[in-house]
């Protein structure tokens, strides 16, 4: 029978960054519409994808991986992707001695919050170590 008052076929799903309703129409991928959603900006501050995340390029050459934060070589203060970020990785030229900054007896604003970064990653420390541990027992397990 026709009715008057029939219900219109729409579907609606929630952003989730914004949790906004977005409505998707007959026959299209729910998936699509919140992509357009979210690429149009959502309304909450700083939820547009337009601007890249990771832009911390590793130092290591030939390397073009980049990350989301600054991973810091403590001992020659120049930035690395995950796989360089061990002295054996990218073979640190300065391994072994301290930095310049250092020698000089000098301390600038820049090396104190390079200092600041690279604490932080010491928190990383053991994991870096547990990491160097399975890539040698691996290397030793190719070698037999």
């Amino acid at each position: 029978h026709i009715c008057p008052d029939k219900p219109m076929d729409v579907r609606a799903t929630t952003c989730p960054v914004c949790s906004r309703v977005v409505p998707i129409n007959r026959g299209a991928d729910p998936n699509v519409a919140v992509n357009d959603h979210i690429n149009a900006g959502c309304p909450d501050p700083g939820t547009s994808t337009s601007e890249k995340a990771y832009t911390n390029p590793c130092s290591m050459q030939g390397c073009s991986k980049k990350e989301l934060v600054p991973i810091l070589c403590q001992k020659c203060l120049k930035p690395f992707c995950i796989r360089h970020r061990l002295e054996a990785d990218h073979k640190c030229s300065i391994a072994g001695s301290t930095p310049p900054a250092q020698k000089n007896g000098q301390s600038s604003a820049k090396t104190k919050m390079v200092s600041a970064a690279a604490r932080q990653n010491t928190r990383g420390e053991q994991a870096a170590q547990l990491d160097k541990d399975r890539r040698d027992r691996a290397y030793r397990a190719t070698q037999v």
